[in-house]
């Protein structure tokens, strides 16, 4: 018997939905208000990726991934996000009230992006575009953005738990109540992609050894 995963960290749910999908491996983060010192703490083990619908927009993202937007719902307040459905068809649907966890992660890299310009270098390795990036990077300049590398796991169906008020708030990390059973997730990328993925987020955020 593994230990359960219990541990989940919150991201806007068309990212979730890109890492789910092997799209990609990458976050990036600087860190909830509610955060110690408006940083994300890095941690270790693994965790659930928790999708949150506010903030997602599609200015964000490429036009090819836009199908995984929820219409309008960037505009809601946090309470009418959070009750509301996926439209019928959309291939991200789920029970109102409730969220779809699919996807175990773990950190194998963390890097500090040096410049904007570096960040958006990255955008080819993503599905966002460069605004995404951008508004990443200016949002509290004096801080500096994390870029992650994420070893990604998934179920082969969706879970889906409900969305309490305690899970609330403009925090990175929480504690689920009732964790789905994260046994059946199976690694979407094989070692070599993620150590070569790792290499070149090193690489193009101005390390030229990769190291």
């Amino acid at each position: 018997m593994t230990a359960p995963v219990t541990r989940a960290l919150k991201e806007w749910d068309v990212v979730v939905a890109a890492l789910e999908q092997g799209e990609q491996a990458i976050l990036v983060r600087k860190g909830g208000l509610d955060d110690p010192g408006q940083r994300i703490p890095l941690e270790r083990g693994r965790f659930w990726l928790y999708p949150t619908l506010f903030h997602a927009r599609g200015v964000f993202l490429k036009p090819e991934y836009h199908d995984l937007l929820v219409p309008g719902m960037h505009r809601a307040p946090r309470e009418t996000a959070r009750l509301v459905a996926r439209p019928e068809g959309h291939r991200r649907a789920v029970t109102p009230g409730h969220v779809a966890l699919r996807a175990v992660a773990e950190i194998v890299e963390a890097v500090e992006a040096p410049s904007l310009e570096a960040l958006q270098r990255l955008s080819e390795r993503t599905v966002w575009t460069p605004k995404y990036l951008t508004l990443r990077y200016r949002w509290r300049p004096q801080d500096r953005p994390l870029v992650l590398v994420l070893r990604v796991s998934a179920l082969p169906e969706a879970v889906e738990v409900e969305e309490r008020v305690e899970y609330g708030g403009c925090r990175s990390w929480l504690d689920l109540v009732d964790p789905p059973e994260a046994g059946a997730a199976r690694p979407l990328w094989d070692e070599k992609r993620l150590t070569d993925e790792v290499r070149a987020v090193r690489m193009t955020l101005g390390d030229p050894s990769g190291r």
